[in-house]
């Protein structure tokens, strides 16, 4: 499969790619319009929480979980608000405490407090912090935290209360920080090229040296839906990776969605988001959403692809937005231009002829190119030989003889006079073939390059920096024995997809590149030990 290019940011909206990388439409309002212009001096110096939850709505209301509690409400939880609910969870855990040691989270202490007959596995977090909210403990401590900062009793406000004294708990900023989570960055380089499931894993893994294996889930699951969404959705192609145009239209979509109803992405599938995502804003305020998704991911796209630089404050000027759109078109381009050239049909010298006799005598006469009614000699003499037009032009006889036609359709004089503005059809189609076998060239490289663009950034360094050697796939010779069909690269044996060994620094890595199916594999080792051989050739 050939990776598809990303929707033009000529149009306001990322959105155009699904499972595989198929355009879809787009609206077509230019971002340089909006993003850069009056939409981005409104958002930038603006947390990124902001940028895309402006006049987000009250998700209790659709039966979902804003596991941000009071945290991500329109008018946030004011400072000193915060600083009371930690004090009184600093208190209540004191309280609590019955082992020496570490301190505990306040999440472990809940948990502890719910009968282990009722608690929930903890690979499902949302039943075991729906078991927290619901249970006596966490009724009680959320009526304590409500009191303490005189909020408003109603029917979700100890839900929000307690939801957001357990973020507190475990985030200086309550999960807010989209780029420091509990002291972890969801997108720092070394996470540029990852699958999302292997960028949940290691945040997972960071958790668990701080608050214990058995509570890093259910604490990932709160913040990242607080501040990561997109983290949360299922079924999410195996392909897509952080830092590919696919991902910046992926969360954008997230984002959309999450500013409408916060908390409602986890556990949606990839494809009912985007589906949901082709649904046009229904208002203006939605319309707005949008914009500020949007220009989030082209952002986050930015960051990744070394065209912006990553901000603390998250703070970005119209500047550095205009500068990563326009980067985007350009790769936009560069992808849709080596598209358009790996899928042109090859050219055939029959095609060409007959496009130009097209051209000159008009599609009114395409009738007659094929017929053979043209000869040397007069129709009805001995001997006569017929040929068709197509036929002489193709074998590059036009101007050795005096063409006689025996159509009254298709004269001997309309045949005649044309040939003076037909090229030489040998020369047209070598130079359409050249032409031809020069955007297939630069069409693989494109696609090579953008292939390694979406590679982690350790795997980018080994290819773009060491001694690169590369192999052809092919079957192994029968003394050889044969390939195991374990090995992920034995699919590729055969099918054009080159095996490319990288060295640096006395590291050798091995990957796999697929012109079919437009991706870099790692890991892609022949010499491992399910591969009895490994049918290379240099």
């Amino acid at each position: 499969m050939i990776a598809s290019a990303p929707v033009s940011l000529s149009s306001l909206s990322l959105r155009a790619f699904g499972e595989q990388g198929e355009a879809q439409e787009t609206v077509s309002e230019p971002l340089s319009n909006q993003s850069a212009g009056a939409e981005s001096s409104s958002v930038a110096n603006v947390p990124a929480r902001s940028r895309y939850l402006c006049g987000a709505g009250d998700s209790l209301s659709t039966g979902q979980t804003d596991y941000g509690g009071l945290l991500t409400k329109d008018v946030p939880l004011a400072a000193d608000a915060q600083a009371k609910l930690r004090q009184v969870i600093t208190t209540w855990k004191e309280r609590q405490e019955k082992h020496g040691g570490d301190k505990l989270s306040l999440i472990e202490l809940l948990k502890r407090e719910i009968p282990e007959y009722l608690r929930p596995a903890d690979d499902d977090p949302a039943k075991v912090l729906s078991a927290i909210i619901h249970s006596p403990a966490g009724q009680a401590l959320g009526k304590l935290l409500q009191d303490s900062i005189d909020a408003v009793d109603t029917a979700t406000s100890i839900q929000e209360v307690l939801l957001s004294a357990l973020l507190l708990d475990i985030d200086p900023a309550g999960g807010l920080q989209r780029n420091n989570l509990a002291g972890y960055a969801l997108r720092q380089q070394d996470n540029w090229g990852l699958s999302p499931a292997d960028i949940v894993q290691r945040f997972e893994a960071h958790l668990a040296t701080k608050f214990g294996a058995q509570n890093a889930k259910i604490i990932a699951f709160q913040l990242l839906s607080v501040s990561a969404p997109e983290f949360l959705v299922k079924d999410v192609p195996a392909n897509l990776v952080y830092g590919s145009h696919q991902w910046a239209a992926f969360s954008a979509a997230v984002l959309r969605r999450e500013a409408i109803h916060p908390g409602s992405s986890a556990g949606r599938t990839y494809a009912q988001i985007m589906a949901d995502d082709d649904i046009a804003p229904a208002s203006g305020i939605e319309r707005r959403q949008q914009q500020f998704a949007q220009m989030t991911a082209v952002i986050d796209w930015g960051i990744a692809n070394g065209v912006i630089l990553e901000k603390s404050d998250d703070a970005y000027t119209p500047e550095d937005i205009q500068r990563a759109v326009e980067a985007m078109e350009a790769q936009y381009k560069t992808l849709t231009d080596s598209v358009n050239a790996l899928t042109a049909p090859m050219p055939t010298r029959r095609e060409l002829a007959l496009e130009e006799l097209r051209r000159v005598y008009g599609p009114e006469k395409e009738a007659f190119f094929e017929k053979k009614i043209l000869g040397e000699i007069y129709p009805g003499s001995p001997g006569r030989k017929a040929y068709s037009l197509l036929d002489i032009y193709m074998s590059g006889d036009l101007g050795k003889h005096f063409w006689i036609s025996s159509d009254p359709g298709f004269t001997t004089e309309q045949v005649n006079l044309g040939f003076q503005k037909l090229p030489h059809i040998k020369k047209h189609f070598s130079e359409k073939f050249d032409e031809y076998s020069a955007g297939l060239k630069s069409g693989f490289s494109a696609q090579f390059k953008y292939q390694l663009s979406v590679l982690p950034v350790e795997d980018r360094r080994l290819i773009e920096h060491g001694k690169v050697t590369t192999f052809n796939l092919r079957k192994p010779d029968g003394h050889q024995g044969p390939v195991s069909a374990e090995h992920k690269i034995q699919p590729y044996v055969n099918s054009g997809a080159i095996l490319i060994r990288a060295e640096l620094d006395g590291k050798t890595c091995h990957y796999l590149y697929s012109p079919t199916q437009g991706r870099i594999i790692t890991d892609a080792d022949p010499s491992s030990t399910v591969m009895v051989a490994s049918g290379l050739t240099a």
